[in-house]
């Protein structure tokens, strides 16, 4: 039969023995005892217990009727001692026929036909952690396997003097009834059999039951056992408590909780109270008129095709002048404005005010076109004053808007899907600029046409602050709404959360849309914007003309006071028109010579870059820097350049060479042009000459320029008996080519950027080169001094740069520079006067250049454009271009001079 253990010491099945006999039919040999290992001690004890069962010597003894003696026996060896009905026997082995095994001991007596047996044994190598339940389990569940699940019976789970033990009897068909109980301590096993036991069941109650232990070990295990027992039982007891606490404390805590959510709803209920009382009040002041504003009215100027000043509402519509109407949406009210009434969006508006399309004219996405309104919003809203679109998406659009980051923006799209990406473009095609977040009303202007019908600009309270140029659409509109409440812009599903919000108090507001079918002035929208006064109308007094031409240049140095112009050549001797150059021969270049302000040819050199008598290479020149104290000449020579060195490119690295100019050979026209050596050479390193090349103090002792890296100023000696003195570099940083000196002539100055912030202006000391500071310009991290930035530098230290949509202008005040923003068509190239009168800008690489020329004088208002001029196949306009110190005379690389004249006077 195999008998179950736990599962770290699984029992084999014990060897088989066959049912124990009588006496008479008893086979004299016995099974060998099985090892003498804890498991297999399980199964040997169980096949005793079978043994003991099976005995056929009971029936000798039932006819014994004696009366019991009761007396306690002590086992010496077993440490146990247990109540007796007669004495003890010391064949009780041989009676209950119990096999032989050295190793366990049976101890008892037979009273009427019953025997009394305790049988014990030690566990020889101790347990092997075989818990209790296992070894006592492993017994039961051994006698039903050899006798049947229905012949034991009666199983009980108890306790035998403090140690665990289990009991059950046995019911074997012909022999009666047995009674067994195993009692299991720390190192000893004990058996206690009644058999049969159906006869004397009261006596072996009592036999059972008297069983205690007496082995000191055995109880002082079985002390420790229950010391831990009680350690447990105290453990248990004290948790409960600490449940039962916990529970209370639960409780109160969730009565308090309780108590707190009313007492913050009562709160809650108050807060709002005072938030609503709050919220009327603030909304109060946003509806308030606003004195300080007095802006015209708009139908005074030409070209009105549409305006709604919101000064009645009338039911759902509202009029439009000079006819028609519009449809307003759900939750809208009036309130004051800036002209009378405006109309005032709740939280819960559902639409724009509608607008039949026919009352804008067909023309008005084709042609030029301009709107303007006023708006103003709170919290995470904003307000569109016109959005014109078509089955293709938003065409127009025009609103004060607030991003995800919480800033307001005036915002702009014209045609989206159709701009050509510029520098001051976001990438979505919009115009976008800061506004004052002061939930006042802020005039709004998208002009979109004028001088370049492909450009439009973005004006906030009158002032220019954003353009770019696009390309039209052809989409027929289906929708206009003028007028209309906007959320969070620049995040896709995001939004603001606010705890309190009342729907029906005014969020955003408009007032005074229009549109027209032409493009306004600055002047005009200046006007509109209640910022200056109306516009005067005026014809130009100054403008541009073709003048004479010299030969295609690197470069041009103008020396008024000698009546002299100087002009350098390149490669073949002239800058090739989009021409191939790389592999082109390279043949010296020649120094040209030209009266002021005739442009006449007075003589012609061919520059060498060596001494006298000595060899040089095939210099290929670039724009020269006049020394006019001493009539000196530096030219930057022997630069490389890129494959597509053309007109309108800029030249890259080389050395400068000083040239006397008092000392020129005799030239006379007709003569082939004669050499001209140079009488030294400055600076040992590269340098980057581009178009405003370097710079020679006015007293010729230093000459200033920017290194081939473009990240210092170099200063050296330009004297006539070589190089001396020393440099001066700024460790980091991107330089452009401008070098200059203050008025008083103690710090020099050079433009370029940090790479952290956009451009700063670099002040070098002039004594000792040290670089005393770096000077914000513009902060934009976009604005950097490229190498094909546009940008030029005014005498009084403004500093201009062409962005790409216009013109970006610092105005320096108290040591800090503010920015300034001047629409006007994108330039690559910029040339301010020397007297400071006349900012020039010209265009290079599109489809026709433009030279413009505006006002540069300081001027807190505007910055105005004067003339411009167009390329032509013959009027060669674009790209690098060197300006007279009077303004008066532009000539281009091409070789082009144009002439600043003033217009004649009307004949009368």
């Amino acid at each position: 039969m195999a008998v179950p253990v736990p599962d770290e010491a699984p029992v084999p099945a014990p060897q088989a023995r066959p049912r124990a006999v009588s006496r008479a039919r008893r086979a004299p040999e016995r099974a060998a005892p099985p090892p003498r290992s804890n498991v297999k001690l399980i199964a040997g004890l169980v096949a005793l217990i079978v043994a003991l069962v099976g005995a056929g010597a009971f029936a000798l003894w039932r006819s014994a009727t004696a009366p019991a003696e009761w007396r306690e026996f002590a086992s010496p060896k077993g440490g146990f001692r247990v109540e007796l009905p007669a004495a003890p026997r010391t064949d009780i082995a041989r009676l209950i026929d119990m096999p032989p095994d050295p190793n366990t001991v049976a101890e008892g007596t037979a009273f009427r036909g019953t025997a009394y047996a305790v049988m014990w044994t030690d566990f020889p190598d101790g347990r092997n952690g075989a818990g209790d339940d296992a070894i006592l389990s492993g017994a039961i569940n051994g006698l039903r396997q050899e006798f049947g699940a229905g012949a034991v019976e009666g199983v009980r789970y108890l306790e035998a003097d403090g140690f665990a033990a289990r009991e059950a009897a046995v019911n074997v068909p012909g022999e009666g009834r047995a009674v067994f109980r195993v009692v299991v301590t720390d190192a000893r096993l004990f058996v206690l059999a009644v058999a049969p036991s159906d006869q004397n069941g009261a006596d072996a109650q009592r036999f059972l039951d008297s069983f205690r232990v007496t082995d000191p070990a055995l109880i002082a295990s079985r002390e420790h056992r229950l010391a831990r027992a009680r350690e447990s039982r105290e453990r248990a007891e004290r948790a409960e408590a600490h449940r039962r606490k916990a529970e209370e404390e639960l409780r109160l805590a969730r009565e308090e909780h309780q108590r707190k959510l009313e007492a913050a709803e009562a709160a809650k209920r108050a807060e709002f109270e005072r938030k609503r009382q709050a919220a009327e009040a603030d909304a109060a002041r946003f509806c308030a008129r606003q004195p300080e504003l007095s802006p015209p009215d708009p139908t005074k100027l030409p070209g009105l095709v549409a305006y709604l000043s919101f000064d009645k509402l009338d039911g759902d519509t509202v009029p439009i002048w000079p006819k028609g109407t519009g449809h307003l949406p759900k939750e809208v009210s009036s309130a004051p404005g800036v002209r009378g009434g405006a109309l005032y969006f709740g939280m819960n508006s559902d639409g724009a005010v509608t607008v039949p399309v026919a009352t804008l004219s067909a023309g008005f996405m084709k042609g030029p076109s301009t709107v303007t309104g006023w708006a103003k919003a709170r919290g995470e809203y904003g307000a569109n004053l016109i959005e014109l679109s078509s089955a293709n998406g938003p065409r127009h659009r025009l609103a004060l808007a607030r991003t995800h980051q919480q800033t307001v923006r005036a915002l702009a799209q014209v045609d989206t899907g159709f701009v050509r990406e510029e520098f001051r473009k976001e990438p979505t095609g919009r115009l976008t600029e800061e506004c004052p977040n002061d939930e006042k009303w802020h005039h709004l202007a998208l002009v979109r046409g004028g001088r370049d019908e492909r450009r439009a600009v973005l004006y906030l309270d009158g002032e220019p602050v954003a353009a770019y140029a696009f390309t039209a659409g052809n989409s027929r509109p289906t929708k206009l709404h003028l007028g209309a409440l906007t959320r969070v812009e620049g995040a896709p599903g995001w939004s603001v959360q606010f705890a309190d919000r009342f729907p029906e108090l005014p969020i955003s507001a408009v007032d005074e849309i229009c549109a027209f079918d032409r493009a306004l002035t600055e002047h005009e929208v200046r006007f509109l914007a209640g910022k200056g006064p109306a516009p005067i109308g005026g014809a130009p007094t100054e403008r541009l003309v073709e003048g004479p031409r010299v030969v295609p240049n690197a470069g041009v140095a103008f020396d008024p006071e000698r009546k002299t112009v100087w002009v350098v050549t390149a490669v073949n001797g002239y800058w090739a028109d989009r021409k191939e150059t790389w592999n082109e021969k390279k043949v010296p270049a020649l120094l040209v010579r030209y009266s002021y302000p005739e442009f006449k040819e007075t003589g012609r050199w061919v520059l060498s870059d060596a001494a006298p008598g000595k060899k040089g290479l095939d210099p290929i020149g670039g724009p020269p820097v006049l020394a006019a104290a001493q009539n000196r000449l530096y030219v930057p020579l022997n630069f490389t350049s890129h494959n597509s060195t053309n007109l309108q490119a800029r030249e890259y690295v080389g050395s400068y060479f000083l040239y006397d100019l008092a000392r020129l050979p005799k030239w006379e026209a007709g003569d082939s042009p004669v050499e001209l050596a140079p009488v030294a050479q400055i600076g040992n390193t590269g340098f980057r000459p581009q178009t405003a090349g370097g710079f020679a103090s006015p007293d010729g002792d230093w000459f200033y320029y920017v290194s081939a890296t473009a990240t210092a100023v170099q200063r050296c000696g330009g004297t006539l008996n070589g190089v001396t003195g020393s440099v001066a570099s700024i460790s980091r940083g991107t330089l452009a080519p401008e070098v200059w000196r203050s008025a008083d002539g103690k710090v020099l100055r050079a433009l370029g950027s940090d790479g952290a912030t956009g451009l700063r202006v670099f002040e070098i000391d002039v004594q000792n080169g040290a670089l005393l500071g770096r000077r914000e310009v513009f902060g934009d991290k976009s604005v950097q001094a490229q190498y094909f930035t546009g940008l030029t530098v005014h005498p009084d230290g403004r500093v201009f740069v062409c962005d790409g949509g216009g013109l970006l202008e610092t105005v320096y005040a108290n040591g800090t520079a503010t920015k300034r923003y001047r629409p006007f068509e994108p330039s690559a190239f910029l040339n301010v006067s020397t007297d400071g009168r006349y900012m020039f800008a010209a265009q290079a690489n599109t489809a026709k250049n433009r030279l413009f020329v505006l006002d540069a004088r300081a001027n807190p208002e505007r910055l105005d454009e004067l003339a411009s001029i167009e390329e032509t196949p013959e009027r060669r306009i674009g790209g690098p271009f060197w300006v007279s110190p009077d303004g008066t005379c532009v000539v281009f690389r091409s070789g082009q001079v144009v002439r600043l004249e003033p217009v004649p006077l009307p004949k009368p």
